[in-house]
């Protein structure tokens, strides 16, 4: 019996240890969660593009034809146009006039 009782505090002592060392693993490896969460988006975005090969191709044409000053103007715009109606579509949903 006396056995049985050492052997159960020892299992709780290196329970405790192996918590200890995981939380001690997790703080060696918080300031790694935004880096991999990037790379992940950007992974994600490569197999979408991947998997719709014409948007490269727009992307390439649009590039060429616009320049790159030109390409970066319209990509402003384009992102101020995506913004601003993913902003009213939330405020539409919220008040009941889309669902």
């Amino acid at each position: 019996m006396p056995q049985a009782v050492e052997l159960a505090l020892r299992k709780e002592r290196l329970i405790g240890r192996i918590e200890a060392q995981r939380d001690q693993l997790a703080g060696y490896g918080a300031h790694l969660v935004k880096p991999f969460a990037a790379a992940d988006k950007a992974v994600a975005g490569a197999l979408y593009v991947k998997q719709r090969p014409w948007i490269a191709g727009v992307a390439a044409f649009a590039f060429v034809v616009l320049g790159r000053r030109g390409l970066w103007r319209w990509a402003g715009r384009g992102w101020t146009v995506w913004r601003g109606w993913r902003t009213a579509s939330q405020w539409l949903r919220k008040s009941g006039y889309m669902q």
